[in-house]
């Protein structure tokens, strides 16, 4: 073959080539692969800004693995209701107590015993901000110059089910009598979470295990 012949088959060669490649090429960006989309969304763990870019957010330890559900059956004792409340709360009442929302109060559900008007219980949760002692020794500042005869027992710091809580016994002079009011609240993603009892003085024994039910099984 002349020498002109076979440079002139090197150079459509090449050209076939190169337009193959360029085909290649473009059916990859406007499809893409099985395994790789065309548009990719921002890693997991990332913010996408205002301008679309991804930043990096902090890291954080990787959450455990969520324990399978058990299949015993639950331990509520058998004259006890499950009832949900305010802000995705959960517990236990005695069953058979009407239940109805705290006037002024949309974070709380009041609970009360039909065949002793006397004795209830309240439950629920709303957004707090603040320390959780520092607040509750305020608003005692307030219940003391508003409730007759008031009279604190106790108002502590706790942990319950392994957040930062307080409990808050007092009693005061009613228009029924001496009554005793127990609370505990405690906080978890910025929500304040509380059980509460209240009853005449003389029935608080009564009270005392409805109270350590209801935070037993307090959620969350």
């Amino acid at each position: 073959m002349p020498a002109s012949n076979a440079r002139l088959a090197l150079v459509v060669a090449a050209a076939n080539l190169t337009a193959c490649a360029l085909v290649g090429t473009a059916l990859l960006v406007t499809t893409g692969t099985g395994d790789t989309p065309a548009a990719q969304s921002p890693p997991p763990g990332s913010l996408t800004t205002a301008t679309g870019l991804p930043t990096v957010a902090p890291s954080s330890p990787s959450p455990s693995p969520s324990p399978s559900p058990s299949a015993t059956p639950s331990t509520l004792p058998d004259n006890f209701q499950p009832v949900a409340g305010p802000a995705g709360f959960h517990t236990a009442i005695p069953a058979g107590w009407t239940t109805s929302p705290v006037r002024d109060s949309p974070g709380a559900t009041q609970a009360t015993d039909p065949a002793k008007p006397t004795r209830f219980v309240r439950y629920g949760g709303a957004s707090a901000t603040g320390e959780i002692l520092k607040s509750h020794v305020d608003y005692e500042k307030a219940t003391s110059k508003r409730l007759a005869g008031f009279a604190r027992s106790q108002l502590r710091e706790m942990t319950l089910h392994g957040n930062e809580a307080i409990t808050w016994d007092f009693e005061w002079t009613a228009p029924e009598g001496l009554r005793h009011v127990r609370s505990i609240y405690w906080r978890k993603s910025g929500i304040e979470y509380f059980c509460y009892a209240s009853s005449l003085a003389s029935e608080w024994h009564e009270m005392d295990s409805i109270l350590t039910t209801m935070t037993d099984n307090a959620k969350p």
